[in-house]
């Protein structure tokens, strides 16, 4: 039996020994994309959800999606993803946006007009 792509990702994190939500961090998806891949509640994820994915883990897109080509080894897992989270703290942060202060309008009362 073929594996599919939520036990060829499951295999690929432990072997890196990262948690699902500092992969989906690292691959900048949103929180818990790989536990929904991963346990089936996103069976079909599409191929721009996956591609960070496999560029973070080090691995083939086409092993990921398709089971093609040989497993990844251990040390090269791990090391793709130490590189992404060195060039996770690299990159500066994106400061949040300052909005200038909202100034309130004088309130009237229902049904009046100024």
């Amino acid at each position: 039996m073929v594996p599919m792509l939520s036990e060829r990702l499951r295999e690929a994190r432990t072997l890196a020994g990262v948690k699902s939500r500092e992969l989906d961090r690292l691959a900048g998806l949103s929180e818990c994309h790989t536990q929904h891949i991963e346990t089936g509640r996103r069976p079909n994820p599409e191929t721009a959800t996956i591609a960070p994915l496999a560029r973070v883990l080090g691995v083939s897109l086409d092993w990921l999606i398709a089971g093609n080509g040989p497993a990844p080894e251990e040390a090269a897992v791990k090391a793709a993803v130490e590189q992404a989270r060195q060039a996770a703290k690299a990159t500066p942060a994106v400061a949040p946006r300052e909005y200038p202060a909202v100034q309130e309008w004088p309130r009237t009362p229902a049904g009046r007009s100024r």
